[in-house]
């Protein structure tokens, strides 16, 4: 697992601090415009269709994991690679 993504989320969890879904406000909508743009050398989006029965599936492997599901996507792909 990438060390400073497990860092990150150790972190809120020593603390208490869960990470929640949020509201897709438009100001959360132009503020991930702006991220992108300023770092779209480094990184890209990608929309991933799954099936509905896997969705869980990840969640649950992810908080096993103590991982963001994102984080646990990418190590997963990184692994495969």
């Amino acid at each position: 697992m990438r060390k400073c993504i497990k860092r990150a989320y150790n972190k809120c969890i020593e603390k208490g601090v869960f990470p929640v879904a949020q509201k897709y406000t438009e100001a959360k909508k132009q503020a991930n415009k702006r991220w992108d743009e300023a770092n779209k050398d480094r990184y890209a989006r990608v929309s991933l269709v799954l099936p509905a029965d896997l969705k869980p599936q990840i969640q649950r492997a992810a908080d096993r994991d103590r991982m963001s599901v994102n984080a646990w996507i990418i190590e997963a792909i990184t692994d495969k690679l």
